[in-house]
């Protein structure tokens, strides 16, 4: 919307110019590995403008440590086989706010829980829960207050209304009973279509956390007139819980157990059983491959974040799948020219491919992520294959009507 005179103006004139930034020249400068992106966000100009659009803007920013940030550069590139990806997020303290919610001590991946043999991904990081709710409920507050002043101090009343519900104080019984360490695993033996998700979160009161769930389950099946049962089964000597609810269309089994300072939670009973097998000793755990192994070297050997996903199960998902997708659209579209045979093989395609590996450290001033990967894939898509059989067999049926 310039007027072109004064662009030319601006061009030619003494302005400031891009080159003597000083994020500009520190990515400029950067050699620690050949590039194919470099980056920088001066984070501190972006929350001044938005803190500049008021008062209320200016607490929220506050509020959420937001103005405790400086700013962020990011490398993209190659180091030998794997591709590898640096950002650098410069947030010294003190830090407040969101800016919190990763600190804790440093772990390494002997902390990690026993992990599935078949695990495709997994990552594990320092979370502390209770910060958590504090900084959601006062960025809630303080978003209504932008949003709606009047409905700003009803945030409080509804936290406090849903204790009452639960039959717990939600901050104090049950996010307080909680550790500082939250990891999270998806297995294709323990669950397809995604469902092999498992959470587990470290815990610092067993017997109080205990106490505070059994009686939240409870609390929420009255609160929503639900048919809930609390089960409790023994299986190999530890006391786990499963949630059933006498609910038409509710197909899950939510089940829980607080087993070696670990709070293990998933959807079916066969992921916590699983889990208690592995921390017994009983069954066989993930353990990193040689190539694995070597990603993870060149990584620090302590960080507040860690994690490990496989790209090659979802890569031969996808293309064992895609000859089947094309040929019914094929079949249904007679305009389509696609050639199935244009389709590279699944095994060809994925030889070359290995577990792609992340941590994050933090040195009080900055966060640095670190990437090692030899291709990284925006979702998981593990279990696509029920859902194409699926869409095959749902076209099929709507052809043939």
């Amino acid at each position: 919307s310039d007027k072109p005179e004064d662009v030319l103006k601006r061009m030619h004139g003494d302005q400031p110019r891009l080159a003597t930034n000083p994020l500009f020249k520190r990515v400029k400068d950067f050699n620690q590995f050949e590039t194919s992106a470099r980056a920088f966000v001066d984070s501190a100009a972006l929350v001044k403008v938005a803190a500049s659009r008021g008062k209320d803007f200016d607490n929220l920013m506050k509020d959420l440590g937001l103005d405790g940030l400086k700013s962020l550069v990011f490398y993209s590139g190659f180091d030998d086989e794997a591709e590898r990806g640096l950002v650098e997020w410069e947030m010294p303290g003190p830090r407040k706010g969101l800016l919190t919610l990763l600190n804790g001590k440093p772990f390494t991946l002997a902390d990690v829980p026993p992990l599935p043999p078949d695990v495709i991904s997994w990552s594990m990081t320092n979370l502390d829960s209770g910060s958590v709710y504090d900084s959601g409920l006062k960025a809630a507050e303080d978003v209504a207050a932008i949003a709606d002043p009047e409905e700003a101090p009803n945030f409080k009343a509804f936290a406090k209304a849903a204790d009452e519900a639960l039959g717990v104080d939600l901050r104090k019984d049950l996010l307080d009973s909680l550790g500082d360490k939250v990891a999270t695993y998806t297995s294709p033996s323990e669950g397809p279509l995604s469902l092999g998700q498992t959470v587990m979160v470290k815990v610092k009161d067993a017997k109080k956390l205990q106490d505070a769930l059994d009686q939240a389950v409870k609390g929420l099946g009255k609160a929503l007139n639900a048919d809930v049962t609390l089960r409790k089964r023994m299986y190999h000597g530890v006391e786990m819980r499963e949630v059933q609810v006498a609910q038409q269309g509710f197909i899950f089994v939510p089940s829980y157990v607080i087993y070696k300072d670990w709070l293990v939670a998933a959807p079916y009973p066969q992921q916590v059983q699983g889990y208690i097998l592995r921390a017994k000793g009983e069954m066989a755990a993930w353990k990193p491959d040689e190539r694995t192994k070597k990603s993870l070297d060149a990584l620090p050997k302590e960080f507040i974040s860690v994690s490990y996903s496989d790209p090659r199960p979802s890569v031969k998902e996808i293309l064992s799948i895609a000859p089947l997708i094309a040929g019914s659209v094929n079949s249904f579209t007679p305009d389509s020219k696609f050639e199935v045979g244009s389709l590279p093989n699944a095994q060809e395609a994925s030889e070359h491919l290995f577990p792609n590996v992340s941590a994050t450290t933090d040195d009080g001033t900055t966060l640095r992520l670190e990437t090692r990967a030899s291709l990284q894939l925006p979702f998981d898509v593990t279990g696509l294959d029920a859902y194409a059989v699926f869409g095959f067999f749902t076209i099929f049926r709507a052809a043939m009507q």
